[in-house]
């Protein structure tokens, strides 16, 4: 079994959405300090996509929408009552996708051995412990 560690990036400023140009200018020399690991997708045909290019992972095309409840099904499905039409309509829509995320990895994860070839395979080596 090996350790997969996702690539980590400071992309998140230190201060909020609403803080005032005050608050900004006290941070704006200092680097973030809010690092995060970079969510990776695992596909169906066994590639992997980031939420976050970094250096050498450069591809961003997540198949969305996806379904979080189940991420091994190929379709994201959508409920909702279209009540701009009288009476309302009921609508299920099924967003079929020709590739799907199977797994996300979003922090330290132990990965077992054919995973971990994929991850090596795909430039990830590194990342494996």
């Amino acid at each position: 079994m090996s350790t997969f560690t996702p690539p980590v990036v400071a992309d998140r400023p230190p201060y909020n959405e609403d803080s005032s140009e005050i608050e900004k200018a006290l941070f704006k020399f200092m680097t973030p300090l809010n690092s995060r690991y970079v969510s990776v997708f695992q596909l169906s045909d066994g590639t992997f996509v980031q939420d976050t290019p970094t250096t050498g992972h450069t591809n961003t095309n997540i198949p969305y929408p996806w379904n979080p409840s189940n991420p091994d099904a190929p379709y994201a499905t959508a409920i909702y009552t279209d009540v701009s039409v009288y009476p309302p309509v009921y609508h299920v829509d099924e967003t079929k996708h020709t590739l799907w995320v199977v797994r996300v990895f979003n922090g330290v994860t132990v990965v077992d051995s054919a995973t971990a070839a994929l991850l090596t395979t795909a430039g990830y080596g590194g990342n494996l412990t």
